[in-house]
């Protein structure tokens, strides 16, 4: 009976274990289960928050997109349009129907098809486009200036396209360009030149032409206010310091003649002008201004006042020449007078007679005032032209009593004249008129007195030293 009992304790012994097991399993699938149902819950939860999410983000998405200002779409690599957001359509001024019926061939202009080629091609790489430019024609037939972001999406193979029509700002840069050209040129031409000089910093910024007047490359460096100082003149420098330095009040100018001296060593004279630019507070905020190269002017003034008073002096001078012409023929004719009686009287006097002898004077200083007259005349420019044998050094003794009282006392007048000087075939008239002319320009050329040398010799000239004759003596 043992054995048979032991046998059957044993077995209900490994029946109680596997049921024991089997429950435990039961168990362990139960937990598993609840887990897994967890684990699906949770997973369903986060779906649904994804797609909560995304809902959300299409919903932003589609308000963005047909709310933003900015013209949209989606466009395919096929060069159409797949949609379109109202900003484009009323930019552009077609309907959606017909924008999604027009390739980018059609709307592109001719001359910016290589730059989609080359958009295409990065965005089919998957990486980003943007500041791409373009021009984009309008339903009108004229063509928009536009500027263009893209961005490749993950799926469905497509890319999503931002733009804006820059055709205003673009014609404005166009516009300032040319303005800053034309002032550019204008500054040029009048040899103006614009500054400005930060208050604050002390940094200045200066036009193409205040370069170019201070005798430096436009663009050479940014000039500092030691800079213009180092060109000022040093007799002017203290006193373009002191007046630059003097606090300027809202509204007033200011002006500054001085002069630079350039690297080159040659003095500019210039005239600034100056304002100083306050912000709404009153704070000093730039100093700006101009400058002009008054150097050619100033000449040319001085040039035209000394020409002005050749003009008044040759006015007068022939004013005394008209003058002395009349006196001469009056002058003339009264001695004409006086010679024809003197002869009446010496014909009636006897051979012998000493009052011949008298009268011989009298006819001797007809023949000196006949010499003035012809000065007198000359002068004048009223006399004609009778060219004889002419002896120079004759000329210049003759006209020394006339020459000097018009070269005054503090000049000396001396004479250097040839012995041997050969005759010249010329007008007399002319010729002393020709040595007052010389002698009056002398005078001039020496305001505080000097010495004065008439010089008379037989030169020799080849037929290209003196301009309109010919060669000889």
């Amino acid at each position: 009976m043992e054995p048979k009992k032991a046998r059957s304790e044993a077995s209900d012994a490994l029946r109680t274990e596997q049921i024991q097991a089997a429950a435990e399993e039961l168990q362990q699938d139960a937990v598993d289960r609840k887990h897994a149902r967890q684990q699906l819950s949770d997973v369903n939860a986060t779906l649904q928050l994804e797609i909560l999410a995304r809902t959300r983000a299409e919903s932003e998405f589609n308000r963005m997109f047909e709310a933003t200002p900015d013209m949209m779409a989606l466009s395919g690599f096929d060069g159409y349009y797949k949609r379109v957001n109202p900003a484009m359509l009323a930019t552009l001024g077609y309907t959606e129907t017909e924008m999604l019926g027009l390739s980018l061939h059609e709307l592109i202009h001719p001359g910016d098809l290589a730059t989609i080629g080359v958009q295409f091609a990065l965005l089919a790489s998957g990486g980003e486009t943007r500041n791409v430019y373009y021009r984009v024609k309008h339903k009108s037939g004229r063509y928009l200036t536009t500027e263009w972001t893209d961005v490749p999406l993950v799926e469905g193979g497509l890319f999503l396209t931002m733009g804006r029509d820059i055709t205003a700002r673009v014609e404005l840069e166009d516009s300032l360009r040319n303005a800053l050209a034309s002032m550019r040129y204008a500054q040029r031409i009048g040899m103006v030149g614009s500054w400005e000089v930060d208050v604050a910093t002390g940094v200045s910024e200066w036009s193409e032409e205040t370069y170019r007047i201070c005798g430096m490359e436009p663009g050479n460096g940014i000039p500092s206010v030691d800079d213009f100082y180092a060109l000022v003149h040093p007799a002017d420098k203290a006193r373009v310091r002191a007046e630059s330095d003097s606090p300027l009040a809202q509204g007033e100018q200011r002006r500054l003649d001085y002069r630079i001296v350039l690297k080159n060593g040659r003095e500019r004279n210039l005239v600034a002008h100056m304002e100083m630019v306050f912000a709404a507070d009153g704070t000093p905020l730039r100093l700006r201004g101009t400058c002009q190269d008054t150097t050619d002017h100033r000449a040319a003034i001085v040039l035209r006042t000394r020409l002005e008073e050749q003009v008044r002096l040759a006015q007068k001078m022939e004013a005394v020449g008209s003058l002395a012409g009349g006196v001469a023929h009056d002058f003339n004719n009264l001695m004409s007078v006086i010679l024809t009686y003197v002869g009446f009287v010496t014909d009636s006097l006897p051979e012998g007679d000493t009052r011949r002898d008298d009268l011989a004077e009298v006819q001797k200083a007809d023949d000196r005032a006949a010499v003035l007259t012809r000065q007198l005349l000359a002068l004048g420019r009223k006399q004609v032209l009778e060219p004889v044998p002419l002896n120079m050094n004759q000329v210049a003794v003759g006209l020394e009593g006339m020459l000097r009282r018009i070269i005054g006392e503090d000049i000396a007048l001396e004479h250097n004249l040839d012995p041997a000087l050969g005759l010249a075939m010329a007008d007399p008239g002319q010729i002393e008129q020709i040595v007052m002319n010389l002698v009056s320009n002398a005078c001039d050329a020496m305001p505080n007195g000097g010495s004065l040398t008439i010089e008379t010799n037989n030169v020799e000239f080849d037929v290209d030293q003196v301009a309109g004759l010919t060669g000889g003596s």
